[in-house]
C-alpha cells in the first residue's frame, strides 16, 4: 500500500527547499524529495511539492530554473516556437518578434475602389498574421478607368470608354469613303462620327469604290471582262472599265518607254525596237573570242580577238626604246631568219624626230640613229648598229633585197641627216649592208647639202630576173622640189650604186620623193617606178609611174583632194595592187586620213576614210600576199591619231582583205603613241604563221619619245 503525502508536508519540503536555495541543494532536503516521490507523493495529478527547488509545472521539460518564464503551460520554454498569441513563447524577453508586419501595424485590404487601410493583427491560429479593416462594398463599373465593382478589372464591363475631350479618326477612307472624327464625352465615352462621308448603298459606274469594299464597279455587269483594245503591242488587249458612265474596252496598260523584254511597250507595233543589237539580241553583243564565229554580228570574225579570215593572231611582245627622243619604231621591216630559229625576225630604227610630213624639228635635236634585230619568236634584241656620227639619223628609210643572188637579202638603209666630211654638211646616204652581221657593202652620199637623201628608200627587180635596183627620195633637194633617182648595183671587188635615171621635181616645195616604192607587174612584167610629190599649184598630192626605161611619168592626183600629204605606198609583188595612204597635214584643214587599193593608176578596188578629227589614217601601208591558196592579197593601214597634238587616243592598224572580206584591228597601248607610224607584212614561215610587225615612235614607256615595236604572229591554218 502506497502512502500519499499530506499537502501540508509538501509545502513544508517546498518551503525547506526555498530556505536552502536552488543554487546550493541541501542533501537532506534533496533525499526527502527523492524519497517522497519513490513513495508516490508525487505524480501528474498530485499537487506539487512545496519542498523541490526547480520545479517543472507544465512538464515540458524545462524547469523554472533552466528559464521556463512560463511553468503553467508546456508551450513556454526557451526555444520553443514563437506564435502570434501576444505571448514571450520561447522565453526571450520578446513578444511576437517573427512577425515584424506588427510593428507599423498599417495595413491595406480590398482592391479597386474596395481598398480601405486597417491594421495588422494576429490571426486566429497564431501563426501568422491578418489585416484588420472595416470592409466596404463596390460600385457599379463606370467610365473612368477605376475597378468601381471591386474585382480587379478596369472598366471590363463597359465598350467605347475614353477620356473626356479627346478626339480620333472615325470611319474609313477606302474608295470614295473619307473619314470622320469623334469626340469623347463627359461620361467617358465616344461621341458620334462627324465630318466623314460613309459608304453608298450600291456601285455607280464612274470608276470609283463608292462602297467601300476595295473593289470598283464590281456591281456594273460587263466591267472587268477581257476585250480588244484595237492598240498595237502591250496594248492590244484590256478590260472593260466603266467610262461617261457606261462600260468600255480600255488596255490594261499604258504606253511607257521600251524595255528589252520581247513585248511592244510603247504601243507602236514594233517589238523592242531600238534596243536590239546587231544579233537581234536584247543587251551588248557577245565580246568576239578567237574561235572563227562572228559572235558580235557585224559580219566580221573575232575582229576583236585579233584575226584575219580565220586565223588566229598573237601579240608576241613589245620592246621599248631607251633613248629619250630615240624614236625606235619610226621603221620596221620583217626580214629573213637572222638568228636561225626558222622564223623570220624584224629590223627596226630609231633615227630620231624626222622632218615632213611629220612636224619640222630643230637640226640641234636630232640624236644618234639606230638600229636593232629583234627576234621573230620572242622579240629579243640581236646585234644592233649604230651611226657614225650623233645626229645622223641612221635608219630614216629601210628596205630588203636580195643583190648577188645568194638567196639572202641584203638590208639597204637610208640616213638622210649623214655627213661625209663631219663639219655638218648633211649631204644624206644610203648603204647597203650584209643582213646580221652589218657589214657595209655599198655606200653613196646625196649630192647636196641639205637634200635628205635617203629619206626614202625601196629595192626590186624591175623584171623579176636581173639584179634588183634602188630608188631613193630626197624631198628637199632644190629648195623642196624634191627627187626620185634610180641606181643600179654594180657587184666587181667593191659594190657601187650608179646612178640610172633621176626624176626632178618641178615647183619649190613639191617634196618629190617624200615616198617612193615599185608598183606592181605590169602586162609586160616589168614594174614600174612609184614616188608622190604634192602638186602647189592646186595644193593636190599626187603620185606618179615611171617605167625604168626613158620616158615621162604617169601622174595621177590624189582621190583624197586637196590639203593631204601622200604619207605611204605599198605595192604587191604577185598582184596588180597598188595601196596609197594619204593622212592629212598635220595641223591642216582635213587630218582624217585616207587609203586606196588601186588596180593599175586610177581603178580604186578597196578603200577606206579614218575617223573625224585627228586621225591621220594612211600615215603607213602595207600589202602582202594572201594567208592561203585562193585568198585575196592582205593589206593594212595605220592610223597615228594623236600622234601630231600629244592627245589622249592611241594610235591602230587596221587590216583589210583587197576584196574587203574580213578585217583586223590592233590597237596601240597609250595616247598619242604614234602606234601605226609604220608597218611590215612578213613571209609565211615554215610553221605556217607570218609576222605583222608595227612601229610607235611617240610611245614613252622606256624614254620620253623613246618609241616601241609591236609584234604580232598571224596563223594561216
Amino acid at each position: 500500500m502506497s502512502r500519499i503525502a499530506r499537502p501540508e508536508l509538501l509545502i513544508l519540503v517546498l518551503s525547506a527547499a526555498a530556505a536552502v536555495g536552488c543554487a546550493q541543494k541541501n542533501p537532506e532536503v534533496v533525499t526527502r524529495i527523492e524519497a517522497i516521490i519513490d513513495a508516490g507523493a508525487v505524480g501528474s495529478d498530485a499537487a506539487p511539492d512545496p519542498l523541490q527547488p526547480c520545479p517543472d509545472v507544465d512538464g515540458d521539460g524545462t524547469t523554472t530554473c533552466e528559464g521556463d518564464c512560463d511553468d503553467q503551460s508546456p508551450f513556454t520554454r526557451p526555444g520553443a516556437r514563437e506564435d502570434c498569441d501576444e505571448k514571450d513563447n520561447d522565453c526571450d524577453g520578446n513578444v511576437d518578434e517573427s512577425f515584424p508586419e506588427l510593428v507599423n501595424g498599417s495595413c491595406t485590404s480590398g482592391v479597386g475602389a474596395c481598398a480601405v487601410v486597417g491594421r495588422m493583427i494576429c490571426a486566429p491560429d497564431a501563426l501568422g498574421t491578418r489585416c484588420e479593416t472595416q470592409p466596404v462594398a463596390g460600385g457599379d463599373e463606370r467610365c473612368n478607368e477605376m475597378d468601381d465593382d471591386c474585382d480587379g478589372a478596369v472598366d471590363e464591363s463597359l465598350v467605347g470608354c475614353c477620356q473626356a475631350g479627346t478626339k480620333r479618326r472615325c470611319g474609313i477612307d477606302t474608295g470614295a469613303c473619307k473619314a470622320g472624327q469623334q469626340t469623347c464625352a463627359m461620361d467617358g465615352t465616344w461621341g458620334l462620327c462627324q465630318g466623314g462621308d460613309g459608304p453608298a448603298d450600291t456601285e455607280s459606274c464612274d470608276r470609283l469604290d463608292n462602297d467601300c469594299d476595295g473593289r470598283t464597279d464590281e456591281e456594273i455587269e460587263g466591267v472587268g471582262s477581257v476585250c480588244i483594245t484595237g492598240d498595237d503591242g502591250a496594248c492590244a488587249t484590256g478590260r472593260r472599265q466603266c467610262r461617261l458612265g457606261s462600260p468600255e474596252c480600255a488596255p490594261d496598260v499604258s504606253p511607257r518607254s521600251e524595255t528589252c523584254n520581247d513585248r511592244d511597250d510603247d504601243c507602236d507595233g514594233l517589238v523592242d525596237d531600238g534596243l536590239l543589237n546587231a544579233c537581234g539580241d536584247c543587251g551588248p553583243p557577245l565580246p568576239e573570242a578567237c574561235n572563227g564565229v562572228d559572235e558580235d554580228c557585224d559580219l566580221i570574225i573575232d575582229e576583236d580577238a585579233g584575226r584575219i579570215d580565220a586565223p588566229c593572231v598573237l601579240a608576241v611582245g613589245t620592246v621599248f626604246g631607251a633613248t629619250i627622243n630615240g624614236r625606235l619604231g619610226t621603221r620596221v621591216l620583217v626580214v629573213q631568219d637572222v638568228d636561225g630559229d626558222g622564223r623570220s625576225d624584224v629590223l627596226a630604227s630609231a633615227p630620231g624626230p624626222l622632218g615632213p610630213p611629220g612636224p619640222v624639228v630643230d637640226p640641234a635635236a636630232f640624236v644618234h640613229g639606230t638600229l636593232h634585230v629583234f627576234s621573230g619568236d620572242d622579240l629579243s634584241a640581236l646585234p644592233s648598229f649604230g651611226g657614225a656620227i650623233t645626229d645622223d639619223q641612221m635608219g630614216a628609210a629601210l628596205a630588203a633585197a636580195d643583190f648577188d643572188g645568194d638567196g639572202r637579202d641584203e638590208w639597204i638603209v637610208g640616213t638622210p641627216a649623214a655627213q661625209p666630211d663631219g663639219n655638218h654638211n648633211r649631204m644624206g646616204r644610203v648603204d647597203i649592208l650584209r643582213a646580221g652581221t652589218f657589214e657595209l657593202l655599198a655606200r653613196r652620199y646625196g649630192d647636196q647639202v641639205g637634200s635628205r637623201f635617203g629619206h626614202a628608200v625601196a629595192a626590186a627587180s624591175i623584171d623579176g630576173i636581173g639584179r634588183p635596183i634602188v630608188v631613193v627620195g630626197s624631198p628637199a633637194r632644190q629648195r623642196n622640189a624634191g627627187r626620185a633617182a634610180v641606181y643600179d648595183v654594180a657587184i666587181a671587188d667593191a659594190w657601187t650604186l650608179n646612178l640610172r635615171w633621176s626624176q626632178l621635181g618641178v615647183a619649190e616645195n613639191e617634196r618629190l620623193g617624200e615616198v617612193v616604192e615599185f608598183g606592181p607587174q605590169d602586162a609586160s612584167g616589168l614594174r614600174p617606178v612609184v614616188y608622190s610629190g604634192v602638186d602647189r599649184a592646186t595644193d593636190e598630192s599626187f603620185f606618179a609611174v615611171r617605167d625604168a626605161a626613158e620616158g615621162d611619168p604617169n601622174e595621177s592626183a590624189l582621190p583624197g583632194g586637196a590639203g593631204q600629204a601622200l604619207s605611204a605606198v605599198a605595192a604587191s609583188r604577185s598582184e596588180p595592187y597598188l595601196v596609197l595612204g594619204a593622212s592629212g597635214v598635220p595641223g591642216g584643214d582635213d587630218e582624217t586620213g585616207h587609203a586606196w587599193v588601186v588596180n593599175g593608176v586610177d581603178v580604186i578596188v578597196d578603200e577606206v576614210a579614218g575617223r573625224p578629227g585627228r586621225d591621220h589614217l594612211g600615215f603607213a601601208v602595207a600589202i602582202g600576199a594572201p594567208l592561203r591558196a585562193n585568198d585575196a592579197s592582205v593589206w593594212c593601214v595605220g592610223a597615228v591619231t594623236d600622234a601630231f597634238a600629244q592627245g589622249a587616243s592611241p594610235g591602230r592598224v587596221e587590216c583589210r582583205t583587197t576584196n574587203g572580206a574580213a578585217r583586223l584591228r590592233l590597237m596601240g597601248r597609250a595616247g598619242g603613241d604614234g602606234f601605226g607610224w609604220s608597218i611590215s607584212l612578213g613571209p609565211i614561215d615554215p610553221d605556217g604563221t607570218r609576222l605583222i610587225a608595227v612601229g610607235a615612235p611617240r610611245d614613252g614607256a622606256g624614254a620620253l619619245d623613246g618609241g616601241a615595236v609591236h609584234l604580232f604572229r598571224v596563223s594561216t591554218e
